[in-house]
């Protein structure tokens, strides 16, 4: 009994409590376990709690040696997801635990507790982290990044003026043609009218022709 309280008031979380790395959605977290053990056997249930951070268990690994993790991912953000096992004298990681943080994740800061136990037996430990962004975005002006023509629609795109993440696009409608082109297609005789043209600038597209009167003669 003595050497299986000593097993698991050893288990401990390798981690910097003081300290919020600062992360993003899609990111990985991972947590080292780690445990230094006189010669024994025994095992400690392992359990987590996220539940105030958005975050999901991906993976639970166990390392080499003499110490173990027998476990899976669980479902949801708290729970018991697996055994620490050691059998013989132990020294260093055990296993990791890797959560990864929610594409929806807001930004702030949020920590994740994990923590070995038998019985009434146990050291807690966790990670805190920072998924970067601003509390509240602040919407620039707009910048056009696709100008609209008479046959297509542009776009407009708002950033966020502190942390320049995107926050809406917008369509630009399609602009109506022009006839500012102007150009002689025949020529007038002092018998014939002749005729003109009007296209479109931007497009070419002929919006309308108007008749040139005859010259008559001379």
């Amino acid at each position: 009994m003595k050497k299986l309280i000593s097993v698991l008031l050893c288990l401990l979380l390798i981690g910097m409590m003081s300290v919020a790395m600062a992360e993003k959605p899609g990111d990985t977290v991972t947590i080292y376990l780690s445990i230094t053990a006189t010669d024994g056997t025994g095992a400690a249930y392992v359990y987590f709690d996220a539940s105030s951070a958005p975050v999901t268990c991906i993976d639970v690994t166990a390392a080499g040696g003499n110490g173990g993790l027998n476990a899976a991912p669980p479902p949801g953000n708290t729970g018991r997801f697996g055994l620490v096992k050691v059998d013989g004298v132990v020294t260093g990681s055990v296993g990791t635990v890797t959560f990864r943080i929610n594409d929806n994740a807001k930004p702030g800061t949020y920590s994740i507790k994990v923590w070995g136990e038998y019985a009434a037996i146990g050291v807690s430990g966790g990670k805190r982290f920072t998924v970067e962004g601003c509390a509240e975005h602040v919407s620039d002006a707009g910048t056009v990044t696709k100008a609209a023509t008479c046959t297509e629609a542009g776009s407009k795109t708002y950033k966020c003026t502190k942390c320049n993440e995107v926050l809406k696009t917008e369509e630009i409608p399609v602009i109506a043609h022009n006839a500012n082109d102007v150009k002689t297609t025949k020529e007038a005789t002092c018998t014939e009218d002749g005729a003109k043209s009007f296209s479109c600038s931007m497009c070419g597209a002929v919006q309308k022709t108007e008749p040139i009167p005859a010259t008559g003669h001379g």
